[in-house]
């Protein structure tokens, strides 16, 4: 995936959300009882485009700079919702009090920065450092597939079918993704 699907100038966010799973399943190996991991999923649609990693670093931040450096057991947070094309993403992890953690002056938290400032007109990106609690939320205005397609079909609309409950293969327990399916999409 880093290697192919990165080159694209967007991706799905259900194939950025198989990425995050896919390292969560990782870390909680190699963290076994000492971490404790929610994550929560909901989207109106399976259409929506992101560009390519722009929620793995913060992840990735929650691992380097809260887990790995506490001796107490950790919880991560990880909340993805997308409701009319606004995403909003928010990851929170337990830290040891007066831990610095990252206060958005890292190299994975700076280029995201970027990544965002180069990449959407719409977004909000707020990191908070507390004692033992790091916080970063993001909304973000989102595109999907379809509609861009949409115009293209005389405004017929590019959902059909029923919501449906999908449980991605490695899902956690309780993180299903609801969805619609989008013909324009697969």
């Amino acid at each position: 995936f880093i290697l192919y699907e990165s080159r694209s100038n967007l991706i799905t966010l259900a194939d950025e959300i198989k990425v995050i799973e896919d390292y969560l399943e990782l870390e909680m190996i190699r963290y076994n009882e000492r971490l404790s991991v929610s994550f929560n999923k909901s989207l109106d649609a399976a259409c929506y485009r992101i560009t390519p990693l722009l929620l793995l670093p913060f992840v990735e931040n929650a691992f380097k700079h809260g887990i790995s450096e506490t001796r107490f057991e950790s919880l991560i947070q990880i909340d993805i919702s997308v409701r009319s094309g606004q995403l909003r993403f928010c990851i929170e992890n337990t830290k040891d009090q007066g831990q610095h953690g990252s206060n958005g002056g890292s190299i994975g938290l700076m280029n995201v920065k970027r990544q965002l400032e180069l990449s959407y007109k719409e977004y909000e990106l707020k990191v908070a450092n507390e004692d033992n609690l790091f916080t970063v939320n993001l909304l973000l205005k989102v595109e999907s597939q379809g509609e861009r397609e949409w115009a293209q079909l005389g405004g017929r609309t590019p959902l059909r079918g029923n919501t449906h409950r999908l449980h991605p293969a490695g899902s956690f327990p309780g993180t299903a993704i609801r969805m619609r399916r989008c013909h324009l999409c697969h």
